[in-house]
């Protein structure tokens, strides 16, 4: 049951974190004239994280590992877990490609790119029935 995956985690009180079910969080937005992408990517270094632009997404992906050691009352465990993690995050209709930045400062890379024009943002308001 569970074999590796938290089971004696749960029992001796180790971190059940798991690499391998982690997904990062993601905040998209438009602020002024730039449309921002955030990920939370805690424990991760910026060479461990790969961004690309396509016209219709950013695509952040990279791989996480976790390793832990314990010695305690006579006894030694060690656990480690590897795994990779992929979002896709679809950009709004005009947003300029060629004007991607990304940064990664405190476990958070943040992409932004140039919003698309006023007159490409098209949309209306409408009504509910």
């Amino acid at each position: 049951e569970n074999f590796g995956f938290g089971s004696l985690s749960r029992r001796s009180g180790l971190s059940s974190l798991r690499a391998a079910d982690w997904t990062p969080r993601i905040e998209a937005f438009q602020k002024d004239d730039r449309f921002i992408v955030r990920a939370e990517l805690p424990g991760l270094k910026k060479e461990d994280v790969e961004v690309n632009v396509t016209e219709d997404a950013i695509t952040i992906q990279g791989e996480r590992r976790h390793e832990e050691e314990r010695k305690e009352d006579g006894f030694y465990h060690s656990e480690r877990s590897y795994g990779s993690f992929y979002r896709s995050i679809p950009l709004p209709e005009g947003v300029i490609t060629d004007s991607a930045k990304a940064t990664f400062k405190d476990g958070v890379l943040e992409v932004e790119l140039q919003a698309p024009p006023q007159e490409v943002s098209r949309g209306r308001r409408v009504e509910i029935q």
